[in-house]
């Protein structure tokens, strides 16, 4: 999963103009859109387009420090707030969220994940919040049936809240959860109880969950582990048959 970062720049600097209502800061991304890398792009080139109005557009092509190939951003410019904001990357960053062992438990999870983080990329974050908590909801239940093979009937009528409680018998997992949980709802909600956490707090502790739940699986499922004395040695594809 990639998230785009940005440094700050002076505004008339980076389009190489003299006009004194253009000294403001402007973001700059400093990861190139198509090899990932984090970098100082050079510019290539740069225009701005005006209407003889204070609102413009402004574009800048930069050629990645690190594979060369050029991209594009679109700035939306305003010299009278003096404010400038990124309108568009071309081509677009990837925010896609892939992790083999998690999708076997849950595919439907992976699946609603990365429409929330489409969300946030678009910078819809009451929607993204959401949606982060819709997809803790599938995870946990899928996590489950599918691991702990409890009966998806028993599992469907649980609440979220119950969900976490029952069936994840950790207590950083059930922390991190309820945070997810009690946050995500609160974006829901016509009237927030909690508006001084911000969209990050939330989505922090959702990265934080995942990763539990990862090293849960993986803890599960080791790809080799000890024998008794009276069990025969097992000999994966990572291990030799020496190994103790």
């Amino acid at each position: 999963m990639q998230k785009m970062v940005f440094t700050n720049k002076n505004c008339r600097d980076s389009f190489g103009i003299s006009d004194a209502s253009y000294n403001f800061l402007l973001n700059k991304p400093m990861l190139c859109p198509y090899c990932g890398a984090y970098e100082d792009g050079v510019t290539v080139d740069r225009k701005i387009f005006s209407a003889n109005s204070p609102a413009v557009f402004g574009v800048i092509t930069y050629r990645c420090t690190r594979c060369s190939k050029i991209y594009i951003v679109v700035y939306d410019i305003n010299s009278t707030v003096k404010e400038s904001n990124v309108a568009a990357i071309y081509p677009t960053t990837n925010y896609s969220f892939s992790n083999e062992r998690i999708e076997k438990v849950s595919p439907r999870f992976i699946d609603i994940y990365n429409q929330a983080l489409l969300c946030e990329s678009n910078n819809n974050l009451e929607l993204a919040a959401i949606g982060f908590r819709a997809s803790l909801e599938i995870l946990v239940k899928d996590f489950a049936v599918n691991e702990l093979e409890i009966d998806k009937s028993v599992v469907t009528k649980k609440t979220l809240f119950e969900a976490i409680g029952e069936y994840l018998n950790n207590q950083e997992l059930i922390a991190s959860g309820d945070v997810v949980r009690i946050l995500g709802n609160d974006y829901a909600h016509y009237e927030r109880k909690y508006p001084e956490q911000d969209f990050e707090i939330l989505k922090s502790y959702m990265e934080i969950f995942i990763h539990l739940v990862e090293t849960k699986l993986m803890i599960a499922h080791p790809p080799v582990f000890r024998q008794t004395k009276d069990q025969t040695p097992q000999v994966s594809d990572h291990q030799d048959s020496n190994t103790p």
